[in-house]
């Protein structure tokens, strides 16, 4: 998949924008966004220095996630900005999250991997779908009720003798 890639070997000094699409294909193409889809924008801010280059990320769209409580899917607004340094070097090393060395050798880099890493870190922790105007939530009743029935739990009989000791 070559849609990620920026070639920046011929780029003169200065800045550089450049815009992506993001669709179905990208999230299929990523085992852990199997219940992920939707569209998104990606653009990306190049600087570019003679030893080095600051990528800004900038993504923005509306995703198609899958409930954790209903398995119901809803649809969840992101935006995120991040920032990457790629400085040149010898060989490939990851100094940090936001750092990285590539060999001057390389005439393009491949953004997808950060794109996917940016993406995961806009999701927000707990996906549910979110309440509506009267602060019901937007699950599904029929199954949100369905796990209540199940996941009440009888209590023990054996620890009620607990209940009567005094302290």
């Amino acid at each position: 998949m070559d849609d990620f890639v920026i070639p920046f070997k011929g780029l003169s000094i200065g800045n550089h924008i450049f815009k992506f699409k993001i669709g179905d294909a990208f999230f299929k193409s990523f085992e852990y966004f199997e219940n992920i889809g939707g569209k998104a924008v990606l653009d990306i801010d190049l600087l570019r220095e003679p030893n080095m280059m600051i990528l800004g990320f900038s993504i923005e769209g509306k995703l198609k996630l899958q409930c954790d409580r209903c398995l119901g899917f809803f649809s969840q607004g992101i935006n995120g900005k991040n920032q990457l340094i790629v400085k040149f070097g010898d060989k490939f090393v990851e100094e940090s999250e936001d750092v990285i060395v590539i060999p001057q050798t390389e005439s393009r880099i491949d953004i997808r991997q950060y794109v996917f890493e940016y993406i995961c870190l806009s999701l927000p922790f707990r996906k549910v779908h979110p309440a509506d105007s009267k602060g019901n939530s937007g699950c599904n009743p029929e199954i949100t009720n369905r796990i209540g029935t199940y996941s009440k739990r009888d209590a023990d009989p054996r620890w009620d003798v607990l209940k009567d000791i005094k302290l």
